[in-house]
């Protein structure tokens, strides 16, 4: 089964898009799968944290390689041993192999993916994997230092900026918008399989899209934080519950 992504288009903060011709993107995903129950751990593979569609759920974990260049910020957490999250107020969460998200569910704001703490060459590195998949339509949207004070709305809507290096310390975040559940699973997974850096990724729903990237950035790493930290957590309950388990079976015998 093929997912397609649309035109381009403008939204409002609050504008829910209806239908738009797509283009065809190689598939990487069957289909979509309901939204896991987020008490359920979960070993995820590759990404985190979205703030998409309304009643989205669940956080992912980090996407990307392992290895990465000197970067302008620290991502400071192994995202590959996330496996749990919850449902917050202003980002929610997607499951990462579903997308999370309803087949009857709108997308919100404008077509585009807003690269924030990313490099020169990792901003076209990107913008390669996007035309591999046929998605040349996405607008690719670099964060500038000014960008970080303004909205989210001001940022994916901004026409054609031009690259600005990030200042030190920026830590790479991916703002996706305009995009179903299979699209943005596409993305990622794309991003993965090109070897890109670790990122957090989140998106644009109506409840943050007038809110400042810079406080939206801060809310993700930490929701991040607070999800790797539960997942290790958890891995450390189930090996101590499977020694126990293993030390009863060995006084049995």
């Amino acid at each position: 089964m093929q997912t397609v992504l649309r035109q381009p288009r403008h939204a409002g903060p609050y504008k829910v898009s209806t239908h738009s011709c797509r283009k065809k993107v190689f598939a990487r995903i069957p289909a979509l799968f309901p939204v896991r129950d987020p008490t359920t751990p979960l070993l995820l593979r590759g990404v985190h944290a979205y703030g998409f569609f309304d009643g989205l759920k669940n956080m992912l974990s980090g996407s990307g390689s392992s290895s990465s260049r000197p970067q302008p910020g620290s991502q400071g957490i192994d995202m590959e041993e996330a496996e749990e999250a919850g449902e917050g107020a202003d980002m929610k969460r997607l499951d990462s192999e579903s997308g999370g998200l309803a087949e009857d569910q709108g997308v919100f704001g404008p077509l585009a993916v807003l690269l924030v703490g990313f490099m020169a060459e990792e901003v076209e590195q990107f913008r390669s994997v996007m035309l591999e998949m046929e998605a040349d339509m996405v607008k690719i949207v670099p964060c500038s230092p000014s960008m970080m004070g303004g909205t989210l709305q001001q940022a994916l809507e901004s026409e054609f900026p031009k690259y600005e290096q990030p200042l030190l310390g920026t830590r790479r975040t991916v703002f996706l918008s305009g995009m179903i559940g299979a699209e943005v699973v596409e993305v990622i997974a794309a991003y993965k399989d090109a070897g890109m850096p670790p990122t957090v990724w989140a998106a644009a729903v109506p409840n943050n899209y007038t809110r400042l990237v810079r406080d939206l950035v801060d809310e993700v790493h930490a929701d991040n934080t607070v999800m790797v930290r539960r997942a290790q957590e958890a891995q450390q309950a189930r090996q101590a519950a499977m020694q126990d388990v293993e030390m009863g079976e060995g006084q049995q015998l």
